[in-house]
């Protein structure tokens, strides 16, 4: 390991080489000893590069992100043959911990480190109420909320990594988890949406600005307020009538900002609400969809708008609404996505179709600044470590636009622990199959895996937007894609970008779960079962196993990366999944031993035939069970 002593003129860049000397000791040699490191602010804007210079290394970088990746660079033995060019002022992440599961502060520092040395300066933390509000004891209750003293401490680290930590919260929407208590049933206009025009709302708003406001450096601030259906059709409506959700908008937006600009905070939104109000089907990707001037003229000034798409594989499209965001309120931010929601393993497929034509219509287009999305739907149950491939992935093509993976492979081992860029991705490029779906279906009633066998052809991005265009795979060509990776991963390296354990596990189940399924689908389709069962029955034994061996994996995992609270619901399914898997393997035996007479779940299974039961967007509420969960 080539040992590296580094000489830097400006303080700042100097204090984060020490800090991140400490994950990387390559970094951390004395002067006199080793190669010399030696960085120069005199790259041209956007550029940053390293040349060799007699017995030192030269980095020549605009901005203090660049230097880091520099180094990144050198330490990987990736060191680019001509200039880098990233035009983006802004190169950050959105890590959602508001679904379960709420990242320790260890664990954060841990990432912060590996973002800065790929390049990213910018983060924002997604939290609806998972950060304590003095005065609301029930605000993040029992959810693992940061604590002032906690966020404060990440913001510290982040700072000394250059990195800017930005709020991200929700001022209008998404709050159902608060609405559990009965402390704020006076400002909830319907779901999970603040009352518009009550006074207790905008002291609950006030409150969270006063609290991000004092916790960090940063004088941004990201409001949220997207996806808020229905708002001003409940209480609203039997308050004030009926009236135009732009004006809502409006109105509750000028009173939030007038709440940041008291506290000298300079607020962004997610821009949806804005287009699906102008939208004859309330979508977001309407092309057709244009705000009156009237409602463009309403939007506060100073207020930023987040173009927020992870799903569109057309360059064109993007530029087109970006275009559209442009002629409402000027520049957008971006928020493309790597994808961790509804998934166990980050999905590289998905995040590869995505981010490349998106960040291409950026540098197209001119756009400042871009992050890529982290959500945890569902759960918030993704392995994050696995979803650094695609951070590195992401990073690469914003500082060259292009991502070669000979070079991602020896990027992600030196930078993350010795992890394989081929192995992570290797599964990484199957999660997207439904296979979170696939794990958690009954191992008896099958509901979720029946539906796609019987469509024959089933979408494959999970949770994809119409717009997006039709993506497909067979049911048999996902069983092939899973034992494929399964082999792919076999006896890949451990490292920090995701545990393999895991991911062995993982795979391991998927495969026997889909070759349960079909030989439960070819058992219920027979008049003599005896034959089918024996062999399902060695199966159904290996699954127990196998889901079990997961579980225990998942479980590691978990408490590696997050505070506790939410694991419970993680817990309740996966071990579900452990107890139905038994007692499909009782039930079988019974069967086999003459003591029962049939399997009734099989039977009814056979009475419909072809025909879907769930579609491809069903939640785990839908497809658990066909009777009444809670």
């Amino acid at each position: 390991m080539t040992a590296y002593h580094t000489t830097a003129d400006d303080m700042a860049l100097a204090a984060s080489l020490e800090v991140l000397s400490r994950r990387y000791p390559q970094l951390a040699g004395k002067k006199g000893k080793g190669t010399e490191l030696r960085f120069t602010r005199d790259a041209p804007p956007g550029q940053c590069s390293a040349r060799r210079e007699g017995k030192s290394v030269v980095i020549s970088y605009d901005k203090p992100n660049m230097a880091l990746r520099m180094a990144g660079s050198v330490i990987s033995g990736t060191v680019p043959k001509k200039a880098e060019n990233c035009p983006f002022d802004t190169i950050g992440i959105m890590l959602d911990c508001s679904r379960n599961s709420v990242k320790t502060v260890d664990y954060l520092k841990g990432y912060f480190d590996r973002l800065a040395i790929l390049g990213y300066n910018m983060v924002m933390l997604y939290t609806e109420e998972t950060y304590k509000i003095d005065g609301e004891p029930f605000f993040g209750f029992m959810r693992g909320a940061y604590t002032h003293a906690e966020i404060r401490e990440l913001d510290d680290y982040a700072a000394s990594l250059g990195i800017e930590l930005i709020p991200c919260i929700q001022a209008l929407a998404h709050l159902e988890q608060i609405f559990k208590w009965g402390k704020y049933k006076d400002i909830r206009d319907l779901d999970g949406i603040l009352l518009e025009g009550e006074e207790k709302t905008y002291e609950l708003v006030e409150k969270m600005v006063e609290t991000w406001s004092s916790c960090v450096r940063s004088r941004r601030i990201h409001l949220g307020m997207d996806e808020a259906h229905g708002l001003g059709t409940g209480e609203h409506e039997r308050r004030f009538g009926r009236q135009s959700g732009f004006e809502i908008i409006n109105r509750h937006l000028k009173r939030c900002c007038a709440i940041c600009e008291k506290y000298g905070m300079k607020p962004m939104i997610w821009s949806d609400m804005y287009f699906r109000i102008g939208s004859k089907t309330n979508a977001y990707y309407d092309l057709g969809s244009q705000p009156p001037e009237k409602v463009a003229k309403g939007i506060p000034k100073g207020l930023e708008l987040v173009y927020w798409d992870y799903y569109h594989d057309d360059q064109s499209f993007y530029e087109k609404f970006i275009d559209k965001h442009r002629a409402l309120s000027g520049d957008p931010l971006m928020g493309s996505g790597v994808w961790t929601w509804n998934l166990f393993w980050y999905s590289h497929h998905n995040t590869r179709k995505t981010v490349e034509p998106c960040l291409k219509a950026c540098r197209a287009k001119k756009l400042r600044e871009v992050f890529f999305t982290m959500w945890g739907d569902q759960g918030g149950y993704c392995d994050y470590g696995s979803a650094l491939a695609g951070l590195a992935y992401s990073a690469e093509l914003a500082f060259t636009g292009e991502a070669p993976a000979a070079a991602l492979e020896k990027r992600l081992k030196a930078l993350c622990g010795g992890s394989s860029y081929k192995a992570v991705t290797a599964l990484g490029e199957v999660s997207h199959l439904h296979a979170d779906h696939i794990l958690l279906d009954d191992p008896l009633m099958l509901l979720y895996i029946h539906s796609m066998k019987a469509t024959r052809r089933f979408n494959d991005m999970g949770g994809v937007d119409k717009d997006s265009g039709s993506r497909t795979a067979t049911f048999e060509g996902a069983r092939a894609a899973f034992e494929k990776a399964r082999r792919a991963i076999a006896s890949a390296p451990d490292g920090e970008a995701g545990s393999m354990a895991l991911a062995r596990a993982y795979a391991e189940a998927l495969c026997l779960k889909m070759k349960l399924a079909s030989q439960v689908f070819a058992m219920a389709g027979r008049k003599d079962h005896r034959k089918a069962a024996a062999a399902l029955l060695d199966t159904a034994v290996d699954y127990e196993e196998a889901v079990s061996q997961f579980y225990s994996e998942f479980h590691q995992m978990w408490h590696s990366q997050n505070k506790p609270f939410g694991l419970e619901s993680i817990q309740i399914r996966l071990g579900g999944q452990v107890i139905r898997a038994g007692e499909l393997v009782m039930r079988l035996e019974a069967f086999l031993a003459g003591d029962e007479k049939t399997i009734p779940e099989f039977a009814e299974l056979a009475t419909i035939g072809d025909a879907q039961v769930t579609g491809s967007h069903a939640g785990y509420l839908q497809y658990a069970t066909a009777s009444c969960i809670f």
